[in-house]
C-alpha cells in the first residue's frame, strides 16, 4: 500500500512539472521576420518599422550582415504597416492584415533602386568679431 502511495505521488509529480514545462513554452506574442534586398544584392544596414496601425505602437529593427531581420513582441491581430528602408532605394510600404497569436509570419522586401537623397543646402553668415585691446 505505501509502495502505491509513492507511486502515485511519482507519477503526480512528473506529470506536473510535464505539464509546467508546456505553460512556460507558450508564447503570447508574434514576430515578423524577413530578409531585405534589391534587384541585385542582400541590403545589409536596411531600416525596418513595424507599425500597429491602430495603436500607433511601433517596433524597429536593422537588417544584418545577411539582410535578415526578425521583429519580435509583436501583439497578435493587427493590421500592421511594415516599412523598409535604405539608402539610394524606395522605402518599401507593406501591409499585413494580421498576424496570429505565436505566429512568425515572414515577409522578405524587394527595394527598387531609386535615388531618394535630396539636397539640402545650409547656409549662415559668420558672426561680426570685435577686436579689443
Amino acid at each position: 500500500m505505501r509502495i502505491e502511495m509513492v507511486r502515485r505521488s511519482a507519477v503526480m509529480l512528473y506529470l506536473s512539472m510535464v505539464f509546467s514545462v508546456f505553460s512556460i513554452a507558450q508564447n503570447t506574442t508574434s514576430t515578423i521576420t524577413g530578409t531585405t534586398t534589391d534587384s541585385e544584392d542582400i541590403l545589409p544596414g536596411a531600416v525596418v518599422k513595424v507599425t500597429e496601425v491602430e495603436s500607433g505602437v511601433s517596433y524597429s529593427a536593422i537588417s544584418n550582415q545577411k539582410g535578415q531581420f526578425r521583429i519580435t513582441g509583436l501583439t497578435p491581430g493587427g493590421p500592421y504597416r511594415l516599412e523598409v528602408s535604405y539608402v539610394g532605394h524606395k522605402k518599401s510600404v507593406i501591409d499585413i492584415k494580421r498576424i496570429s497569436l505565436g505566429e512568425v509570419y515572414s515577409c522578405n522586401v524587394k527595394l527598387a533602386s531609386g535615388n531618394e537623397l535630396q539636397e539640402v543646402i545650409v547656409k549662415g553668415q559668420a558672426a561680426a568679431l570685435r577686436k579689443t585691446g
